[in-house]
């Protein structure tokens, strides 16, 4: 009787800390919630690094001399603006929008929505945040490196994004 008490005692112990780690605040693993993370960011990195090649990454917003500005409210829904000619096929800035969701340990989901879905896919990310820098990464996407957004010449890919406060 002694020994199921001492084991029902260390369940209810290992079950008490589960609770206590989990993360259905939607909190980071250093607490970081959407409410640290709002404000308005300017996009440094939007790099894809092959999975077959890691010698073979492209910085989209450097090698297409892009500009991404994004504005993170603390509800989780941005916006923003992505001028970037050879991408969008215009010199006008084009909008950009979705949702940020936190998930867990430093994990979130970026939705966007379906305008700007012909530019960017859903993501599944973690992330750090040392304010003013907020850098994603996302392992298994797709990427075609010719530049010519062709979904047949896509290849497997991870994305790192650094993105920098600026307000």
């Amino acid at each position: 009787m002694r020994n199921h008490r001492l084991l029902a005692g260390i369940l209810l112990l290992a079950s008490a800390g589960f609770v206590a780690c989990s993360d259905d605040d939607g909190t980071g693993l250093d607490d970081v919630t959407l409410a640290d993370l709002a404000g308005s960011y300017s996009v440094q990195g939007f790099t894809y690094t092959s999975d077959a090649d890691p010698n073979t990454s492209v910085n989209l917003i450097s090698a297409t001399n892009a500009t991404l500005s994004v504005t993170l409210l603390s509800n989780g829904s941005f916006s923003g603006l992505l001028n970037a000619p050879s991408l969008t096929g215009t010199a006008d800035d084009v909008p950009i929008a979705g949702t940020l969701t936190l998930t867990g340990n430093n994990t979130a989901d970026v939705d966007f929505d379906a305008a700007t879905n012909l530019l960017f896919s859903d993501l599944e990310i973690s992330f750090q945040f040392s304010d003013p820098n907020f850098v994603w990464t996302a392992n298994d996407v797709s990427f075609d490196f010719s530049l010519m957004n062709d979904p047949d010449n896509a290849e497997a890919a991870d994305l790192i994004v650094v993105l920098v406060r600026t307000t």
